[in-house]
C-alpha cells in the first residue's frame, strides 16, 4: 500500500484565496470610506443647522447686523464654542466663519475635515458694515 496522501494546500491555491481576500477587502474599504463621509456631511448638515438656528433665535428681531456683533455673540456663546472646540493637542475639530456683508444675509460656513457647508442666515434687516 502505498502512502502518497497530499497534505495541506499548493502554492497556487494559496495565492488564489489570497487573491479573493484581497478583493473582498478592498471593497469593503471602498464601502466603509463612502460611509465615514456620509455620516461627516450629515453631522455638519446637523451641526450647522443647529448654529445657524442659534444664531436665527438671537438675531430673529435685530434690523441691523454687523460683523463685530456676530463676533462678539459666538465668542460669548458656550454652545458654538463647543462646535468648535479644540482638542487636547489644539487642533480644531470643526471650523466656523461667519460673515456680515452689507446689505446682505448673513452667511455660515461650517466645516469638518473635507465637508464644508454654507448656509445664508436670514436676519431680518440684513446685515451693515
Amino acid at each position: 500500500m502505498k502512502k502518497n496522501a497530499k497534505k495541506g494546500f499548493t502554492l497556487v491555491e494559496l495565492l488564489v484565496v489570497i487573491a479573493i481576500l484581497a478583493i473582498l477587502s478592498s471593497v469593503a474599504v471602498v464601502g466603509y470610506t463612502a460611509f465615514i463621509n456620509k455620516a461627516e456631511e450629515s453631522k455638519v448638515d446637523t451641526e450647522l443647522n443647529q448654529i445657524v438656528n442659534i444664531l436665527n433665535a438671537e438675531y430673529a428681531e435685530e434690523t441691523e447686523v454687523d460683523q463685530t456683533t456676530i463676533d462678539d455673540f459666538i465668542a460669548k456663546n458656550t454652545e458654538l464654542q463647543k462646535l468648535v472646540a479644540k482638542d487636547d493637542k489644539g487642533v480644531a475639530r470643526a471650523t466656523l466663519t461667519v460673515k456680515a456683508e452689507a446689505g446682505k444675509n448673513v452667511v455660515v460656513t461650517y466645516k469638518i475635515g473635507d465637508t464644508a457647508k454654507t448656509k445664508e442666515l436670514m436676519v431680518k434687516g440684513k446685515a451693515t458694515e
